[in-house]
């Protein structure tokens, strides 16, 4: 590994690195950084490996919770023979 390498991942964080920095899993962090949310970078091009600046989580800001929007839905299946009687 040449110096300028070993010098341009010191200022890099891999993905374990940063999952113990933010406190999210590795799979949390990929589906971040696929819904462009947390920015990274990949020296080896496309499937290589994820680097991330270690102020990328501030750089992302607060995040939007999205509000539960679905409403209750009955499980499906067939109903019990005593719910589907009608009453007398």
């Amino acid at each position: 590994m040449s110096a300028s390498q070993q010098i341009s991942d010191q200022q890099f964080l891999t993905i374990k690195e940063f999952s113990a920095v933010a406190r999210l899993s590795v799979v949390q962090i990929r589906r971040l950084v696929k819904a462009g949310r947390i920015p990274c970078h990949q020296p080896g091009g496309p499937g290589g490996k994820l680097l991330f600046k270690p102020d990328a989580l501030t750089s992302v800001g607060p995040s939007e919770s999205k509000p539960n929007t679905k409403a209750a839905r009955p499980k499906g299946g067939r109903r019990p023979v005593w719910k589907s009687k009608s009453p007398v």
